[in-house]
């Protein structure tokens, strides 16, 4: 029988944790360096440094600029990438589907929008939302762009840690799993598939549940 190593774990999440808190500080400035990123996250620069060469090779962050210098090697000036990385999101409603590809400045490369068909059940609704993902997808594979995740803005009571819709009045829906139902529609791995209450969204400034886990959280 394998052995959980807690302090593994813990190492892991942490090291997640810290990740998504240097993309949050590039993210949320126009441009940064690595000592500012350094000063302000509170992490070492070791740290600091394992976590950029990751993001950079992901592509999630690019630095093209050289900063001011009073003396010494100018700094590299770091900025977020988000017009070269994607996601999909799905916007589901009583009356219509609206799926878009985004970036991740949420500007929409391309849009669909089809009536949701409610007699075919959830299993309908989730093969309708499936062929959307599919041909989304189809549009970024033809432009070579980089997809990261999915996310599902549905109106009702989601599970934030397991995407799963525990209520939807609108849809009749109890205790379904929107994750699993549309792993097989998409390439991408299930833990990429989010679905969120519209109400979070609302709370969140979202116009569209358009949300990608792992680095690209946000």
């Amino acid at each position: 029988m394998k052995k959980i190593n807690a302090n593994g774990k813990n190492t892991e999440l942490q090291t997640s944790v810290n990740k998504i808190q240097v993309l949050n500080l590039i993210r949320n400035n126009k441009e940064i360096t690595r000592a500012e990123i350094i000063q302000k996250s509170g992490l070492s620069a070791p740290t600091v440094t394992r976590i950029m060469d990751k993001l950079f090779h992901s592509g999630l962050v690019q630095s093209d600029n050289l900063g001011s210098s009073v003396g010494g090697r100018p700094p590299q000036l770091i900025k977020f990438n988000s017009k070269n990385n994607y996601v999909i999101g799905i916007d589901l409603g009583a009356t219509f589907i609206r799926s878009a590809l985004s970036n991740l400045d949420g500007e929409f490369v391309f849009e669909i929008q089809i009536p949701t068909n409610l007699k075919k059940g959830f299993a309908g609704v989730m093969d309708q939302i499936g062929t959307l993902i599919k041909k989304l997808e189809e549009r970024a594979q033809q432009r070579n762009l980089k997809l990261w995740g999915i996310g599902i803005a549905i109106c009702g009571m989601v599970n934030k840690n397991t995407g799963i819709v525990e209520y939807s009045p609108i849809f009749d829906w109890f205790q379904v799993d929107v994750r699993k139902a549309l792993s097989s529609y998409t390439s991408l791995d299930p833990a990429d598939i989010d679905a969120k209450s519209v109400f979070d969204a609302a709370k969140n400034g979202d116009h569209l549940s358009v949300t990608a886990s792992g680095e690209a959280a946000g």
